[in-house]
């Protein structure tokens, strides 16, 4: 009689979580979904990025917004990835990565703007202007690295 307790309870647990989660999915597919980000219900939109999450701070996008900005993602990440080993391999010098880079970003953002509603529009200028001003620190921070590694590589004494 015990063992037929703990499926009983076992059964019982499973129809409530099955019910719950059917519950919850269809409130999410009903309404819109709350943009992505630190202090949201999804801390992170895609592969949990900093530069994504914060692209769409404050903005409720849609389920349709979100799946085709998903699929322009998914369209740039191998260019990124092709970027990134051309640095790697020594083929590009920082300053021509860096430059190459944020017009790759540029494009990328000029296409998921064009997903935004006018109310969306300028909550989404500011969010890429506050992530615009952040690269370009950090790819400032990256060129005096760079440049500090070459001075002690050439033995020239640090400042």
């Amino acid at each position: 009689m015990h063992a037929a307790t703990r499926i009983l309870a076992t059964v019982a647990t499973a129809v409530v979580v099955a019910a719950t989660t059917a519950s919850a999915q269809a409130t999410v597919a009903a309404s819109p979904v709350t943009a992505c980000g630190p202090g949201t219900a999804q801390p992170s939109c895609e592969r949990g990025s900093r530069p994504t999450s914060r692209l769409y701070e404050g903005i409720e996008m849609t389920q349709a917004q979100q799946e085709a900005s998903a699929a322009i993602t998914a369209r740039y990440r191998p260019l990124y990835g092709e970027l990134q080993a051309e640095r790697q391999a020594n083929r590009l010098t920082l300053p021509v990565y860096q430059a190459q880079f944020l017009s790759l970003r540029a494009r990328e953002r000029a296409e998921k703007r064009k997903l935004m509603t006018a109310e969306q529009l300028p909550r989404f200028d500011a969010n890429v202007e506050f992530l615009r001003k952040s690269d370009e620190q950090l790819m400032s921070e990256a060129r005096k690295r760079a440049e500090d590694r070459e001075k002690r590589a050439s033995g020239s004494p640090r400042p």
